[in-house]
C-alpha cells in the first residue's frame, strides 16, 4: 500500500489515504456523481408525472383529497433525515442512494403535477373539450398533461442542485458508494481528517464539488428564468 504522497511528477494530485491516485479517484467520483444526477433526475421526473397524473385522473373526490393530503404531509418531512433512516434500514450503496432519492422526491413531484392539472381544469379549452363529449381521461392525457409538462420539466431540473447536495451528504456520512468505489462525499470526509497534514486530499475535492455545483445551479437558474 502506497502511503500519502504529495503532488508531484508521478501523482499530479498526490494520493489519497488508500494510496490511490487522487486524480483517478476524483475523476471516477465525478463520473459517479454525474451518473447519479442523470438517473435520479430522469426517474424522479417520470415517477412524479405518473403518480401525479394517476391522482389527477381519479374522479372519486374522497380518494383524490386523501392522496393530495398525504402528499402535502410528505412535503413537510425533512427529506435528508428520511433518506438517512431509509439507508440505515436498507443498507449503504450508491444504487440504494439513487433509489432513496427517487423515493423521497417523487411525492413532491407528484403534488406539483396534480396541483397544476387541478388548477388548469377550469380553463376554457378544457370546458370546450368536455362539451364535445371527451372523457376526463382523454382530456388529461391529450391536453392537460402536455399543457403542464414543460413547466414540470423546468421544475424538476430546478431540483437538480438539491439532488446533488443530498447525494453528497449521504456519501459524506458513508451511506453511499462503498470502497473501493470513490465518491465526492466520501473523499471529502476522508480528506477532513488530514486538514493540515495532507491538504491535497481535500482541496481538489472542494474545487470539484464547487465547480459541479456552480454548473448545476447555473443550468437550473437559467432554465427557471426562461
Amino acid at each position: 500500500m502506497i502511503p500519502l504522497v504529495s503532488p508531484g511528477r508521478e501523482y499530479w494530485l498526490g494520493t489519497d489515504i488508500s494510496g490511490h491516485s487522487m486524480m483517478q479517484s476524483l475523476t471516477s467520483a465525478i463520473g459517479t456523481e454525474i451518473v447519479t444526477l442523470v438517473l435520479s433526475t430522469i426517474f424522479v421526473l417520470l415517477s412524479g408525472l405518473v403518480l401525479g397524473s394517476a391522482i389527477a385522473i381519479t374522479r372519486m373526490h374522497v380518494i383524490r383529497t386523501l392522496a393530495m393530503t398525504c402528499l402535502a404531509f410528505w412535503v413537510t418531512l425533512p427529506t435528508l433525515l428520511v433518506s438517512l433512516l431509509l439507508l440505515i434500514h436498507f443498507g449503504a450503496g450508491q444504487e440504494t442512494v439513487v433509489a432513496v432519492i427517487i423515493f423521497v422526491l417523487t411525492p413532491t413531484q407528484a403534488l406539483y403535477v396534480a396541483t397544476r392539472i387541478a388548477a388548469n381544469e377550469g380553463e376554457r379549452f378544457v370546458q370546450a373539450k368536455r362539451s364535445f363529449g371527451f372523457s376526463h381521461a382523454t382530456i388529461l392525457r391529450r391536453h392537460l398533461v402536455p399543457f403542464v409538462f414543460y413547466d414540470y420539466i423546468r421544475y424538476t431540473l430546478s431540483r437538480v442542485p438539491e439532488i446533488l447536495m443530498t447525494d453528497l451528504a449521504l456519501n459524506f456520512f458513508g451511506l453511499g458508494a462503498q470502497p473501493p468505489q470513490p465518491s465526492l462525499g466520501r473523499l471529502l470526509f476522508d480528506g477532513m481528517g488530514f486538514l493540515y497534514a495532507a491538504w491535497w486530499t481535500w482541496v481538489p475535492v472542494v474545487f470539484a464539488v464547487s465547480f459541479l455545483f456552480l454548473i448545476v445551479d447555473g443550468i437550473a437558474s437559467r432554465i427557471s428564468e426562461d
